[in-house]
């Protein structure tokens, strides 16, 4: 995406300056860290690295130092200063680091969006209509404003107020979330709120799925519940998602079942029944073509790395 003008301002430079220094001192070495707001977490790597699937909640992510590459199915989003992604659904995305140093690491915020919040905005603002398309993809990515840059440079400040924090930080999120549907990213966002439109059936879908993976997918089934018919539910899942709903199940098998070898220990065949496989064959395939290799192999690479 090229830059804009605005974004060659001394203003939208120094802010994005000191929004770097604001990140950089309060990560030191770290690489993703939590601060005393849970919506609000602060990113640095100092290397690039590779693509390793993850899943994305919905969230806005604000680059302000190095690049960044997200893969959502066979699209991908390329982030670098002064640029946001908007990710209005959980979404199984592949991101890849590729700029960054030790003198030049890569930095970036990331919120956590409040889907609740976004509703009562929608229903106690006059904010223009949902446009005509019923759905759209739920990943953008946009130019940050000056006034976007501003709002994060006060939510990171407000990190050192604990006094504060609590009674601030609603408003700045709210703040972030107006400015973020008023942008032309925020289109997609709004679909997903609108109860009855196609994007909020697919979100639907996707609660759905995010608690029920584990069992057989029936189409038919989800697609009558949702209120759509099946070829049009398959059709717009994959406008919304960029990939169809067994793609979508399997990846939030897979990164489940990575979970659970990760954090509690389980093999690679409790884990692939754990997550709904019936044939440990077929799990071990499946996770070597999604993540590059096998199981054991993989989650013995990423305790390494830790």
């Amino acid at each position: 995406m090229d830059i804009t003008p605005s974004q060659t301002s001394s203003e939208f430079q120094a802010t994005l300056a000191t929004l770097a220094e604001q990140v950089a001192r309060r990560t030191g070495r770290a690489e993703d860290v939590p601060t005393a707001w849970p919506a609000l977490s602060l990113h640095r790597r100092a290397r690039p690295t590779p693509a390793e699937p993850c899943l994305y909640a919905p969230s806005v992510t604000l680059v302000i130092g190095g690049q960044k590459r997200v893969s959502l199915g066979e699209e991908s989003f390329l982030l670098t200063p002064g640029h946001f992604l908007l990710t209005s659904a959980n979404l199984p995305v592949t991101p890849q680091i590729l700029e960054a140093s030790s003198q030049h690491p890569f930095l970036a915020l990331m919120l956590e969006l409040d889907l609740s919040a976004l509703t009562t905005l929608l229903l106690n603002t006059d904010l223009p209509p949902v446009g005509r398309s019923e759905s759209s993809r739920a990943m953008a990515l946009g130019e940050a404003t000056l006034d976007l840059l501003d709002i994060f440079r006060r939510f990171v400040r407000l990190i050192d107020m604990p006094r504060d924090l609590p009674i601030l930080a609603p408003l700045i999120q709210q703040e972030i979330l107006y400015r973020v549907l008023m942008s032309p990213q925020g289109e997609g966002l709004r679909q997903m709120a609108a109860v009855g439109s196609h994007s909020h059936r697919i979100a639907r879908a996707i609660r759905w799925l995010g608690t029920h993976f584990n069992l057989p997918l029936k189409i038919e089934e989800l697609a009558e519940q949702v209120g759509l018919s099946a070829s049009a539910f398959h059709r717009i899942f994959k406008e919304v998602t960029a990939m169809s709903p067994l793609q979508y199940q399997k990846t939030l098998r897979l990164s489940e079942a990575q979970r659970l070898m990760l954090t509690q220990k389980m093999d690679a065949a409790r884990a692939g029944f754990e997550v709904g496989y019936v044939s440990a064959s077929q799990f071990s395939r499946e996770y070597r073509r999604h993540f590059g290799s096998s199981p054991t192999s993989h989650v013995a690479t990423l305790r390494q790395t830790d």
